[in-house]
């Protein structure tokens, strides 16, 4: 019999290509459900020189990722990411966004784009109303592109 945790594995590796053999002990889920709960993600502002323009140091806006979340992904990301998903769709609004922009991130940690929109864009009021351009909720609206951002990543 299959735990939920080794059936989201098994359902996101067949879309994405990710490893599937490494889970989670129920202390690492622990560890980052409560991760998530009591440090909501924020953004940080980094200078980065660009080569480009002479080495001019340029803002880039990066995810504050706890170091636990980036060490479980590295061992287990299907089933990190299986985890992420299940906090967004059943999570607070909070909580929910905070694993919604931490999943963007570790699936494009080179630009970090999407978690840094999740977390700019969150508000409690509206997250679960549905909005009239994305004609679903803000917490839906994620869900499926994180998912999107998981096919691609084949």
């Amino acid at each position: 019999m299959f735990s939920i945790l080794t059936l989201t594995a098994m359902i996101l590796q067949q879309f994405s290509g990710l490893p599937t053999t490494a889970q989670l002990t129920p202390e690492q889920e622990r560890t980052i459900r409560v991760t998530i709960s009591d440090y909501p993600a924020g953004t940080f502002t980094e200078f980065v020189p660009l080569p480009e323009l002479g080495g001019a140091l340029l803002p880039f806006t990066r995810v504050d990722m706890p170091k636990e979340l980036k060490a479980a992904y590295a061992k287990a990301p299907s089933a990190v990411l299986g985890l992420l998903l299940r906090i967004a769709d059943g999570g607070n609004p909070r909580e929910s966004s905070s694993a919604a922009a931490y999943a963007f991130t570790l699936l494009d940690p080179k630009t970090e784009t999407g978690g840094v929109v999740v977390i700019d864009m969150f508000k409690k009021a509206t997250y679960d109303v549905v909005d009239e351009y994305w004609e679903t909720t803000p917490r839906y609206h994620w869900i499926g592109k994180i998912k999107e951002a998981v096919k691609a990543k084949k």
